[in-house]
């Protein structure tokens, strides 16, 4: 199914595939057919169908569960919160915060050892400097 969140309104009206697709995820959705004539119609089915992928998306329980002093904090602009924690975020931390998989109260042990190894195998920065040439 479309990402109907990343889709334009604007987009629907203009191409009458889209709207008919449109029209068909709306019906699967609440089981009710859309007015594809109707602008205003689809306007608030447009609202509608947003809203809802939201609240299905806010529903969806994360198997990471940030530690309690950790909600809220910030991480790349954005903060970070157990009922907006997704699995991409939370692999994000582990492997690239300095705390890791300590920010987390739970984990999902399989997933975490996988991230753990594959960090670990990454090749490490080594600092190189020129030496300076002695004048003897």
């Amino acid at each position: 199914m479309r990402d109907w969140s990343k889709v334009k309104e604007a987009s629907i009206t203009q191409d009458r595939g889209l709207l008919l697709e449109f029209a068909k995820a709306y019906q699967s959705a609440f089981n009710t057919k859309l007015n594809v004539g109707c602008g205003m119609c689809i306007t608030d089915a447009y609202k509608r169908l947003k809203s809802y992928k939201n609240r299905i998306e806010m529903k969806q329980e994360s198997k990471y569960k940030l530690k309690l002093k950790y909600q809220g904090a910030f991480w790349k602009g954005r903060p970070l919160q157990n009922g907006s924690m997704t699995e991409e975020i939370a692999k994000d931390l582990i492997k690239n915060h300095p705390k890791g998989e300590g920010l987390f109260a739970v984990l999902p042990k399989k997933e975490v050892k996988e991230i753990i190894e594959a960090k670990e195998e990454a090749p490490k920065k080594v600092a190189t400097t020129k030496k300076k040439k002695s004048n003897k």
